[in-house]
């Protein structure tokens, strides 16, 4: 994997196409990671505050779940 910061994504990146999926979290509310499999096929861990801006990727995996909401994460 890749640390986040290697990405190179800036705020005027269109984040949402490169992501393929959130496959697992660490944590729960607004301090859980989470780990993303990009469209490369690397793997990084990256904060909720970035997560949240890849909303199809994260409702995803939230409904995946079963939880509506960050706060309800196992």
């Amino acid at each position: 994997g890749r640390l986040h910061s290697q990405i190179g994504l800036t705020a005027e990146t269109d984040n949402e196409w490169k992501v393929k999926g959130i496959i697992s979290h660490r944590g729960r509310g607004r301090g859980a990671i989470f780990e993303v499999e990009w469209a490369s096929g690397d793997k990084t861990w990256v904060p909720y505050s970035d997560a949240q801006s890849y909303t199809a990727a994260l409702q995803d995996y939230l409904d995946i779940l079963g939880v509506k909401a960050i706060s309800q994460l196992p």
